[in-house]
């Protein structure tokens, strides 16, 4: 599996590049700045190969799931 991708995180002024391949993600590098007349929307692309569209969505959902809890948890 690889999952490249560049995302615009809450409360940073600057877009983040992530990149991973297999069992193996970099560490996130910060770019000076949004490329010139980028309307800042987070973009990823998953590439995989031998697994369903399905479980793709449903292990991306629960990630986002968890990540969106824990971030409740750490707000109160």
């Amino acid at each position: 599996m690889t999952i490249p991708g560049l995302l615009n995180i809450a409360g940073e002024p600057r877009p983040a590049v992530v990149h991973g391949v297999q069992h193996v993600l970099h560490p996130p590098v910060r770019l000076a700045d949004w490329p010139m007349d980028h309307d800042r929307k987070s973009r990823h692309v998953v590439v995989v190969r031998n697994l369903s569209r399905e479980l793709v969505q449903h292990g991306l959902a629960a990630f986002v799931a968890a990540t969106q809890k824990k971030a409740t948890i750490a707000a109160h």
